[in-house]
């Protein structure tokens, strides 16, 4: 599914989180750079967003398409 299809997703923050995430796989582990993604979403997310538990496994798979090491 393409994250954008989500319903009720801020776009601008859903691509926020997904340029960091982007740019934080090719230096970092997914269990370091995790945390404080989601962190940043949950405070900033509109209240009709889905949760960070919704969009994690998204993300990192994201990173995966993009031939990000998740190391």
């Amino acid at each position: 599914m393409n994250l954008h299809q989500i319903p009720s997703v801020d776009e601008v923050l859903l691509n926020a989180v997904l340029r960091v995430a982007h740019d934080e796989c090719r230096h970092g582990e997914w269990r370091d750079i995790e945390p404080a993604l989601a962190a940043t979403w949950e405070r900033m997310r509109n209240p009709q967003a889905p949760h960070w538990e919704d969009v994690a496994d998204r993300v990192r798979s994201c990173c995966e398409e993009n031939g990000m090491p998740l190391r």
